[in-house]
């Protein structure tokens, strides 16, 4: 199999990115959920595709949105066989980049405190936490979790040269 593209979001995909998110998380949004958000304005999505003989796989994704000048990570995530690959990186640098682009000087993200690998994979690409939601996630019967709020400044985009 190749290394994963990744590519932006193209209408209709809505459907992959639900379930994905099943694959992915223990509380995913549903078709609803991931339909209503990207169809918010700003809102721009990712998808990691390998390609194989078989076709094109889905291994990942990333929704992400820009208003006025900050740009949100709203969700991101890769299959577990796809896992520790480096693939969340590229797509967060890509969701970076992207923001940047449509104008985002700035981008923040919430995660779970208790999600170590996250918060490592944020740190490495220089966010840093900046606010804390008490309780923020639920998910009985654990108890609930804070969301730590973090932030990086992206780079200015360059200028055009005439």
């Amino acid at each position: 199999m190749s290394k994963p593209a990744v590519v932006l979001l193209r209408p209709g995909d809505h459907a992959l990115v639900a379930r994905l998110q099943e694959s992915c998380f223990s509380d995913p949004w549903g078709m609803d959920g991931v339909a209503r958000t990207v169809a918010m304005p700003g809102v721009f999505g990712l998808i990691a595709r390998v390609t194989s003989a078989a076709g094109r796989t889905p291994v990942g994704f990333a929704l992400a949105r820009v208003a006025a000048d900050e740009g949100e990570l709203l969700t991101i995530g890769v299959l577990p066989a796809w896992r520790n690959q480096g693939l969340a990186g590229r797509m967060l640098v890509t969701a970076m980049s992207r923001a940047c682009a449509l104008g985002a000087r700035s981008m923040l993200l919430e995660v779970a405190e208790n999600n170590s690998a996250a918060r490592a994979l944020y740190a490495r690409r220089g966010f840093n936490i900046v606010g804390r939601r008490i309780g923020y996630y639920r998910r009985p019967p654990a108890a609930a979790v804070d969301a730590l709020i973090m932030r990086v400044v992206l780079p200015a985009p360059m200028e055009k040269h005439r």
